[in-house]
């Protein structure tokens, strides 16, 4: 801290004395390299770490750049890259307001339905089930590490198990189940007290993912 306290003294001490834009870059340049603020490019720079996760390593996403110092602005900054799916549908024109779902104020149950069909589709396309539709799903559970649906009268799986990941809660009635789908993750979230719950045949969580949840 000491060190950046002095670069702000040189730095404040030259402008005062060059007030205005700064006009002859090279011997800005050699001022700024003088005081240390900028040093030679080095020959060669290896960093590495581990542990983290590959959606925040390598993957491009939404991110907030803050200051580790503060806990709070950090988890924050985590936790943006997950955001609702049922919110981004229903708050947005990607869908339509004609037919009684316009996008007021209060919960429209219309609109509510529209996100929710649409959020059973992108179910349906990203990680599809051995027969039958998520939007015939009445529960959702884990054995043996392998997520089960129940739907109307019968009971699947995914397609693809490969693509079930996790889940939080009882493995008979799990609050999160956590998929994958190349390469980005989506949670499944069981609310059963969100407006959207009690309008679903199913009571299927909300759904989220990088950007986006499906609650």
């Amino acid at each position: 801290m000491a060190w950046r306290d002095r670069l702000q003294v040189e730095l404040d001490k030259w402008h005062r004395e060059h007030p205005g834009p700064v006009r002859d870059l090279a011997p800005y340049r050699r001022f700024l390299e003088w005081i240390g603020y900028l040093v030679p490019t080095p020959a060669s720079v290896c960093a590495t770490t581990s542990g983290v996760d590959r959606e925040i390593a390598e993957q491009a996403g939404p991110q907030l750049v803050v200051p580790l110092s503060n806990q709070r602005y950090a988890l924050n900054a985590a936790n943006a890259r997950w955001g609702s799916l049922y919110d981004a549908l229903y708050g947005t024109d990607a869908i339509g307001e004609t037919g009684g779902a316009e996008c007021s104020g209060r919960y429209t149950a219309a609109r509510g339905a529209r996100a929710i069909a649409f959020a059973r589709r992108f179910l349906d396309q990203a990680a599809p089930l051995a027969h039958g539709s998520h939007a015939e799903s009445t529960s959702y559970r884990v054995e043996n590490g392998k997520l089960y649906l129940s739907l109307n009268g019968s009971t699947t799986g995914l397609k693809d198990p490969a693509q079930f990941v996790g889940f939080r809660g009882d493995p008979g009635a799990p609050t999160a189940v956590l998929l994958k789908h190349n390469g980005l993750h989506f949670e499944i979230l069981h609310r059963p007290l969100a407006p959207c719950h009690r309008r679903q045949h199913v009571k299927l969580p909300c759904i989220r993912r990088p950007a986006w949840r499906l609650r």
